[in-house]
């Protein structure tokens, strides 16, 4: 009998430790059950992420205007000609993401004039686009010149039914424009 009130106390005293300490509990268990958040852009592109660009620029590593820690990034529009497709970054990386345990994706935003949109899709492991593309002014409101605005895109709102995913697309209409872009993150919770 008291070892079962011994061993009662112990999984009590783990779970008020565990409680207690929930963001800590959550990094080890991430780090032991392979799972975690991936940062496409944090400060600077993730090293095992590439860029193309198509009617636009791309500036990582900026400081002209910053979301949180010390860079951003600038995607810059240009006109297209006629018959091709808008400004776009595509980002891509050569470590398929599984993406059971992914829910958000995230991303901070502002740009050089009012009122302006970015459209996003995501790549499958063959890297071609999947789903459907989603634009930012749906899940918040239009992207602003004057201050910041953070984008929590549930992955469900792309409908990608792949189970890898390979890279993203971030697109735009309206050329002329510089979109400021951080805390680009695909994220588990």
């Amino acid at each position: 009998m008291k070892y079962i009130f011994g061993l009662v106390a112990f999984c009590l005293i783990i779970f008020g430790i565990c409680y207690f300490y929930q963001d800590y509990t959550y990094k080890y268990l991430k780090a032991i059950f392979g799972m975690g958040d991936y940062k496409i852009v944090r400060d600077d592109l993730n090293s095992s992420w590439t860029p193309l660009v198509k009617n636009s620029q791309v500036k990582f590593k900026t400081k002209n205007q910053v979301y949180a820690d010390r860079y951003s990034f600038e995607f810059i529009t240009q006109p297209a000609p006629e018959f091709e497709p808008p400004a776009t970054l595509t980002l891509t990386t050569t470590n398929s993401i599984k993406t059971a345990h992914l829910t958000t994706l995230k991303i901070a935003a502002r740009a050089s004039k009012m009122d302006s949109d970015l459209t996003i899709q995501l790549l499958g492991s063959d890297f071609t686009p999947a789903g459907k593309a989603v634009r930012l002014s749906s899940f918040g409101r239009s992207i602003y010149s004057d201050e910041w605005q953070l984008y929590r895109i549930p992955l469900a709102a792309f409908n990608f039914d792949k189970p890898d995913l390979s890279g993203l697309i971030i697109s735009s209409d309206t050329p002329g424009v510089t979109y400021y872009l951080d805390n680009l993150e695909l994220l588990e919770f």
